[in-house]
């Protein structure tokens, strides 16, 4: 049986974002890099962030070789939320902010991803803390 994607009125922008991957290279200068992996998936995503005054000034990432869409979609979209936002913000995002850039009924597989980048981008946030203690 061939899936058929119903969406209606519901708008799916997976390719939409999975196609700004090379907006998003790994920063060579990342002050931190923080990874996540699915063991049941095999899903794994690598974020890399540069801070300025407390904020995300750049930011890249890296995934597996044959990730899905939806892992790319899902790391642009987190990407392009934290631009500029406040690092200590980080700790408010929720899997669903991401997802509410990609559609507005997300499947439980969107929610998965989500969740991984926004763990991978968590675990950079102790040495951004540090770091920023350092400049202060």
């Amino acid at each position: 049986s061939t899936a058929t994607r119903t969406t209606g009125e519901r708008t799916m922008k997976i390719e939409e974002y999975a196609a700004m991957r090379g907006k998003y290279p790994m920063p060579e200068d990342a002050v931190a890099v923080g990874t996540a992996a699915d063991r049941e998936t095999g899903d794994l995503v690598a974020i890399g962030v540069v801070t300025r005054r407390k904020t995300y000034a750049r930011t890249g990432y890296v995934c597996q070789k044959d990730a899905p869409a939806e892992l790319h979609a899902c790391a642009c979209a987190l990407l392009e939320l934290i631009q500029d936002m406040p690092v200590i913000k980080t700790v408010l995002l929720k899997p669903e902010d991401i997802c509410a850039k990609l559609t507005d009924a997300p499947p439980e597989k969107l929610l998965r991803l989500s969740t991984l980048c926004l763990a991978a981008l968590r675990q950079t946030l102790n040495a951004c803390l540090t770091e920023l203690d350092d400049i202060d």
